[in-house]
Parts: structure tokens; sequence; C-alpha cells
């Protein structure tokens, strides 16, 4: 799922990439996520604001509670980096030539298991058309 929120003032948008699971994915999913397909902007990227996963390295179990709302309880671990390069980041990786053609970024995905979140901001240019951060996500791979 992918969200955009755009500032009008100073042109500059935001990106949440977000991959999410509705079951407990097998144990293997962290290791051989199946790959998403690019996704394109139009604009300047000004980089990774964030990038964080959610994984689970034990057992897990429910038990439910008649008093609160309760879910799954576990070991969990939490990969979470600020401001991390393109050349760094663990998940996405962006095509030395859309940097430059055409104010248009193809942002791939290297690895996104579900549970994976990024934030991406880039800047839209006056020149580019209303429909700048529509984002290429529609057919299957």
């Amino acid at each position: 799922m992918a969200i955009t929120r755009h500032n009008p003032t100073d042109h500059s948008s935001y990106i949440c990439v977000l991959r999410n699971a509705f079951s407990q994915p097998g144990p293997d999913v962290f290791k051989n996520a199946p790959p998403l397909r690019p996704m394109e902007v139009e604009g300047t990227l000004e980089g990774i604001v964030m990038e964080s996963l959610l994984f689970i390295t034990g057992e897990s179990s429910y038990v439910e509670n008649p008093d609160f709302i309760t879910g799954l309880s576990g070991h969990y671990d939490l990969y979470f980096e600020r401001g991390v390069s393109f050349a760094k980041s663990r998940f996405v990786s962006v095509d030395d030539w859309t940097q430059k053609a055409f104010h248009k970024r193809k942002i791939n995905f290297k690895y996104f298991p579900p549970g994976s979140v990024i934030i991406l901001k880039y800047v839209n240019h006056s020149n580019c058309v209303t429909r700048k951060s529509i984002i290429n996500q529609r057919q299957p791979i």
C-alpha cells in the first residue's frame, strides 16, 4: 500500500509505502520475500526519511482477554533507520539513469517483506502535470 501527501506551499511530497500480511507469514518470508513491481514518481527524490521492519524472531501466541483487546505476543525485533541514503537502503534502490532523466524516478524494491515501511521525500516541479505523484503499482508481477 502506498500513501502520498503533498505540501502545496513548497511542493514537497512524502510517499509512505508499507507491506502487510493478513495472516502470519511463514518463517522464510523474511529471507525470501516475494518481489514488488518498481514504483515510478515524478519529481526530484530528496531522500529516505525512514525505513523500518518489524519481524518475528520466535514463537508467538494469542491469549484472549475479556477485558481488553489483545494481539499476538512473542519475540519481535525492529529494524529502524532515519535519513538513510539510497546507496545504503536495505529496501530500495534508484536507477542511476532515472535520477537524471526527465524528472521521473524509478524506485526498485530490493527487499520488502511484510512488516516493512519506508517513507520517501521528493519535490514536484512546477512544470510537471497535476498528476505528479501517480504511483504505478496497478499490475501484478
